[in-house]
């Protein structure tokens, strides 16, 4: 994730791609396995996650984002190359875009998702909204956008996009305060603003899990060098949250809920 700063904003932009199942982008790292032994996402928050060996880490902020879409209509992968304004889509053989759906001038797009009926989620850091394509077939129209009034997106989850709630991670709250996560809609926009004391600096990934609960992953302002990453939990994505224990990633990238109902870092 990277702070473009526009007008005395920072604006985050990053180049991202997304797999066409589940709720939301995740970066390239591992999956906890069902046979792990790992608490599932909707239960405890407790000792949720664990730290990724080093070599599973990606190399660098160009990180990959990935989910399927269900049934045949439209499998594939979609992708946002860095400081882009448009998002392509690849079928699973990857021969060359399928489709393309253009975001604009500027839009600077961050961490794009797909949810389980196929629509695919753009959070657009530059004119700080969130555009929705109604799936499952690739490209969709698009079925709408809202302004975020609460900070600048960086990553959105959401079980149905067209018609349900869609959590939006901020990595900079108003005024450049601490990243929070937004609750929305396509139909009311954005009316609920998430924080918690354990988020005290950059947002950077939000997943929300099938009986609602939301996850946000957080840093200390780039400096995870000195201060670990964090992740917190909101029960219902909503009320005042806790601290996630035993999160010991070292970047606080994009996550996601697998099919199993896993955390995917």
């Amino acid at each position: 994730m990277k702070l473009i700063r526009r007008s005395g904003l920072w604006l985050a932009a990053s180049p991202l791609a997304a797999m066409l199942v589940g709720c939301s982008s995740a970066t390239l790292s591992s999956v906890w396995p069902p046979d792990s032994g790992m608490p599932k996402s909707g239960g405890t928050p407790t000792n949720a996650v664990r730290a990724l060996p080093e070599w599973l880490h990606t190399p660098d902020e160009r990180s990959f984002h990935r989910t399927l879409a269900p049934g045949s209509a439209g499998k594939g992968i979609y992708v946002s190359s860095f400081d882009g304004t448009e998002v392509e889509g690849f079928s699973m053989a990857g021969r060359g875009p399928r489709c393309t759906v253009s975001t604009g001038n500027g839009a600077y797009v961050n961490g794009i998702a797909v949810d389980p009926k196929g629509s695919l989620i753009v959070p657009l850091g530059g004119p700080e909204s969130i555009a929705v394509y109604r799936g499952p077939n690739m490209c969709g129209p698009e079925g709408g956008s809202f302004s975020d009034p609460y900070g600048q997106p960086s990553d959105a989850a959401s079980m149905n996009a067209i018609t349900g709630t869609i959590a939006v991670a901020n990595i900079v709250g108003q005024g450049s305060s601490a990243g929070n996560i937004a609750i929305c809609s396509l139909k009311a926009g954005c009316t609920k603003e998430l924080t918690n004391p354990n988020v005290v600096g950059y947002a950077g990934g939000v997943a929300m899990a099938g009986n609602g609960d939301c996850w946000l992953t957080s840093d200390r302002f780039g400096s995870y060098y000195i201060y670990p990453p964090a992740m917190t939990y909101w029960k219902g994505c909503t009320g005042s949250g806790e601290a996630v224990t035993g999160y010991q990633n070292k970047g606080y990238g994009s996550i996601s809920i697998d099919s199993h109902g896993y955390l995917v870092l």
